[in-house]
């Protein structure tokens, strides 16, 4: 039994060290196979180094702490004057910034193949676009607490469009992938009846797509790789 059990231990090991080391390569092969990093900006695109990335990715920037209190009464707002007997709603807000969203990162633009015997360039066209989202599980009117109690602007939408140049070796697969930069509010909505006893309280975090030079505000990948993504 208890050569069973130290056989079973030592499974279990190797098994975590090979994800482990899979994980590692798999993040290896992302960053190798970057052929060039924009950033979207007032100004226009900007080339920056794969350092730059990684550094300015690594945490949360421009953080403001703020506390918001304001009430939102779902009658008033929408038709008619508040009542003595409405329900109501109060979304305090906890903290605002700009966040990357590696997690929303997709391609979008056609994908080219080099096929010929020659290091050539391709054009590649990249087309997106990026809306809200909130986390958790609000109703429409929590939604609208949080919109009208927070302290950042609100923005439905933006989309990116542009047309990149992309040098490729023989064989090799190229195309473009957009990671949207998000303005955020973190939060609490608290929900309470007329009597003042509060019925429910969810906290939440509200995305916002932040607009640079017209375009969407995010990281542009340029990618080459000698296999095709799908």
């Amino acid at each position: 039994m208890r050569k069973i059990l130290i056989f079973s231990l030592i499974i279990t090991l190797l098994f975590s060290m090979t994800t482990g080391v899979f994980a590692i390569e798999k993040n290896k092969e992302d960053i190798y196979n970057t052929h060039k990093i924009l950033l979207v900006t007032d100004k226009g695109l900007q080339e920056i180094s794969i350092e730059e990335y990684l550094q300015k990715t690594g945490k949360a920037f421009n953080i403001k702490k703020t506390t918001t209190n304001k009430i939102f009464s779902y009658s008033n707002f929408i038709i008619k004057p508040q009542k003595i007997t409405d329900d109501y709603y109060v979304y305090i807000e906890n903290s605002t910034g700009y966040r990357s969203r590696p997690d929303l990162r997709e391609i979008v633009s056609n994908i080219q193949h080099n096929a010929t015997s020659s290091e050539s360039q391709f054009k590649i066209k990249s087309s997106t676009t990026v809306g809200y989202e909130f986390s958790g599980n609000l109703n429409y009117e929590e939604k609208q607490a949080v919109k009208i109690g927070m302290s950042i602007n609100w923005n439905s939408s933006e989309s990116y469009e542009e047309t990149h140049t992309i040098t490729l070796k023989p064989g090799e697969y190229g195309w473009a992938e957009f990671e949207p930069i998000m303005e955020y509010t973190t939060g609490t909505v608290k929900h309470y009846n007329w009597l003042g006893t509060l019925l429910d309280s969810k906290t939440t975090t509200l995305y916002v797509p932040v607009e640079k030079n017209g375009k969407a505000w995010g990281y542009i990948h340029l990618i080459t790789s000698y296999t095709k993504p799908f």
